[in-house]
């Protein structure tokens, strides 16, 4: 099962995949949506992505595979945020298939172990490990710079 999340939440839409992989969502609104892939509906997503749709226009979708996970929870200790977005250790801007949307300065998601910068709404960076052996791990950062 594919689906498809609007950032802000008020938008979710889902469907099946054919047998050569394919998927089409029609109807989108306009927004960036968050893309997974499900082997077993309630499950974790076997596959993640972003997508931008844009009235008018096709958007195509890159599914990356996911790895043995950790569950992974972020706490925005000084404010709210929209989504956190993570980047692994070294890369210059965070991937968009590594992204968690908040509730409530919340964010939970879960990610492969190594090195990350947590990027809270994509700006406020703070470096995390996250731990293999270890099933739940809570890193509180700091949202809002002043």
């Amino acid at each position: 099962m594919i689906t498809a999340e609007r950032m802000d939440r008020q938008v979710r839409h889902s469907t099946y995949a054919d047998a050569s992989g394919a998927f089409h969502l029609e109807g989108l609104v306009p927004g960036t949506y968050k893309v997974d892939l499900f082997s077993f509906p309630g499950d974790t997503p076997a596959q993640a992505s972003t997508a931008k749709v844009t009235a008018g226009k096709r958007a195509r979708v890159t599914l990356r595979s996911v790895g043995p996970t950790v569950k992974v929870q972020i706490h925005a200790i000084d404010g709210s945020c929209q989504a956190v977005w993570f980047k692994r250790a070294g890369e210059s801007e965070p991937d968009p298939s590594f992204m968690s949307l908040c509730e409530n300065g919340l964010a939970d998601t879960k990610l492969e172990a190594g090195s990350y910068e947590a990027c809270i709404d994509a700006t406020a960076c703070t470096p995390i490990v996250v731990v293999p052996g270890k099933p739940e791990q809570k890193f509180d950062i700091h949202g809002r710079t002043h």
